[in-house]
């Protein structure tokens, strides 16, 4: 494999690690490794994609975009998780307070 095959291999397999790291909720880690990746797909495509790569990169195009959707669906489920829980906590707070003027 050369150099360029692994430069996108590595972009690849980093979209394989964030989906991973989405699956297990650590979010800060899926955005710094998205921000490194946003990097090296800008280096790597500073530099036209030729006729003997366009196999291996239109493949790892469409890993990488079902990757992504996986991880916004994860990501907006755990987004309505948090808004959940953020909504229980102000109801619970708003009980409390009105018990308070009641006593």
């Amino acid at each position: 494999m050369h150099e360029r095959q692994q430069q996108w291999q590595a972009i690849v397999d980093a979209s394989q690690q964030m989906q991973t790291l989405a699956s297990e909720q650590r979010w800060d880690e899926v955005i710094l490794l998205e921000t490194q990746r946003r990097s090296e797909l800008e280096k790597f495509f500073s530099q036209p994609v030729t006729a003997d790569e366009v196999t291996y990169v239109a493949e790892g195009i469409q890993k990488i975009l079902t990757l992504d959707q996986e991880i916004m669906a994860r990501g907006n489920e755990a987004r309505a998780d948090a808004g959940k829980h953020l909504s229980a906590v102000h109801q619970g707070r708003r009980a409390e307070a009105a018990y308070h003027e009641n006593s």
